[in-house]
């Protein structure tokens, strides 16, 4: 079956899904959850389906899908939802999983909404799962082909194998060797962030969800890259700062910062005054930095699409607090990156598909 037809397939059966339907998945979600994992842990075959993985990799998966489910009966983002699909079929099976584990845990979710939620949630809710199983053949074929990581141009090849490798290693007297050689003035980093760090951090996280390499080897090479930021900050520190100020920060509950503390490097050394708050910053804290420190814009990145919902409800409650002056708030990330009209979804003014896009952004907007 065609790309194009399971998507618009998948948009007409979230398209009936309900306000109240949403909701009703929502509140029972802890026993529909529960349910699966139930179900799932009885199943004769269960040691089979998981392979090498521990049932509390199954009951961690079953939490993501409930909250990424979720996020879609809001979203409606049937591009987000098929683009999902097809990375989760591709990486489990990479990482140990049966295919046949996937139908036979849709099949509990099917028995789980019909039993928890009232009739009508059941009738709108049921066919999106039902529509899972039934394209699961297809869309599990094209999970199997390689899939597609950020391409680096040709002419930063050489540095961008060299620096990979050596966040494989890991070894990071190597890693700083490539990034002293590459960054000879300020004005270097924006390419070493688009052309090296970025290209590197995307094919970590494919070797990581494909089972290559170990958790603890993606979080080493992520320490690996922050430390190597900070080693330059000192440069950017030294251009001037007369733009006006912008917090930067990421999702509500969201661990990947590296994007976001490019963004706000960058920015900064477009003149822009930047708070920058890192990962997981909590809503009230967030807020009482913006009226300690009142900003004229925010930024926010997100990266995965199950972090929308939390996106939304802390601009929500940006506006709610009708700060002095008002904000004006962009979001960006890999979460946008299948569907980039969920911006408005979320409540955001604007979207930015890169760091340099939201230089041009804020740029054009100030002027």
């Amino acid at each position: 079956m065609e790309t194009t037809l399971l998507t618009e397939q998948f948009a007409r059966t979230l398209a009936a899904v309900d306000v109240a339907a949403a909701e009703a998945y929502a509140l029972h979600a802890p026993l529909l959850i529960d349910y699966v994992n139930r179900k799932m842990r009885q199943h004769p075959l269960i040691g089979q389906m998981l392979g090498p993985n521990a049932l509390e990799v199954m009951y961690d998966n079953h939490t993501n899908h409930a909250e990424f489910m979720l996020a879609q009966f809001r979203l409606k983002s049937a591009g987000t939802l098929h683009e999902t699909l097809i990375w989760v079929f591709h990486s489990y099976v990479k990482r140990g999983f049966a295919a046949d584990y996937f139908p036979t845990a849709l099949n509990a979710w099917m028995d789980a909404i019909r039993q928890y939620l009232d009739a009508h949630s059941a009738g709108v809710i049921g066919p999106v799962y039902q529509l899972m199983l039934d394209v699961y053949p297809d869309m599990f074929q094209l999970s199997q082909a390689a899939q597609p990581c950020y391409q680096t141009d040709a002419a930063f090849q050489e540095p961008f194998q060299r620096y990979l490798q050596a966040l494989l290693v890991p070894d990071i007297t190597g890693a700083v060797r490539v990034a002293e050689e590459f960054i000879q003035s300020v004005w270097d980093i924006p390419v070493w962030y688009e052309q090296i760090i970025l290209p590197s951090m995307y094919e970590i996280g494919r070797l990581w969800a494909e089972g290559e390499i170990a958790v603890g080897q993606e979080h080493i090479a992520t320490a690996i890259t922050q430390r190597i930021m900070s080693m330059y900050y000192p440069m950017i520190l030294e251009l001037p700062r007369n733009r006006g100020t912008v917090l930067v920060t990421a999702s509500p509950d969201a661990l990947h910062e590296i994007g976001a503390r490019m963004v706000a490097d960058i920015l900064e050394m477009h003149g822009w005054d930047v708070y920058y708050t890192g990962a997981d910053t909590p809503e009230a804290s967030l807020l009482k930095l913006l009226q300690q420190h009142p900003a004229r814009f925010i930024c926010i990145s997100t990266t995965l699409a199950s972090s929308l919902r939390r996106t939304g409800a802390l601009i929500a409650a940006i506006r709610a607090a009708k700060l002095a002056p008002e904000v004006h708030i962009i979001v960006g990330g890999q979460a946008y990156l299948h569907e980039p009209n969920l911006w408005k979804w979320v409540g955001a003014d604007g979207f930015a598909g890169s760091a340099i896009d939201m230089v041009r952004y804020l740029q054009d907007y100030h002027q």
